[in-house]
């Protein structure tokens, strides 16, 4: 989009749609104030949304820009708290290294359950690597449990 984002840029976004074409990456709107706003927020408060454009307000609803977003499965819009999709999503927790979900489990803003997850996962690995198979089995078949349990945005 051009600079500085206009009204007409603005309605010229909301008509093309959630997704950018070609490639069908997901986008979202950025504010003045570096917040991400959903497409359907946008939308819904278009007449906030114009007005703040028009008058540079810096109320939180001037929008500057459009993105897409590609790989940040932790971006959630600032008015609904509505996760906004990512093009390449959340990280596959059995691709990780032991030392990778540790980091993982670490983070405060990941969903708990996906944490407990990594965490038993990682625990899991180490016993194999001990050689204690059978608290290794006995972890592994805690995270099926705790797999069956996740949201599907956060199964892989």
């Amino acid at each position: 989009m051009s600079y500085p984002f206009t009204t007409q840029a603005l309605r010229h976004a909301l008509r093309q749609g959630p997704y950018d074409w070609p490639g069908g990456y997901p986008l979202f709107f950025v504010t003045s104030d570096g917040g991400a706003l959903c497409h359907a927020c946008v939308r819904a408060e278009y007449r906030q949304v114009s007005t703040a454009i028009r008058q540079h307000l810096e109320d939180g609803w001037r929008v500057d820009g459009l993105c897409a977003n590609y790989e940040d499965s932790r971006l959630y819009c600032d008015h609904c708290g509505e996760q906004i999709e990512a093009a390449y999503p959340a990280d596959n927790l059995d691709a990780m290294t032991l030392s990778e979900l540790l980091e993982f489990a670490e983070r405060p803003h990941e969903n708990e359950m996906a944490r407990e997850y990594a965490t038993t996962k990682a625990r899991a690995m180490a016993e194999r690597t001990a050689g204690n198979i059978n608290v290794a089995l006995c972890l592994e078949s805690t995270c099926e449990m705790l797999y069956g349990a996740l949201p599907d945005h956060l199964r892989w």
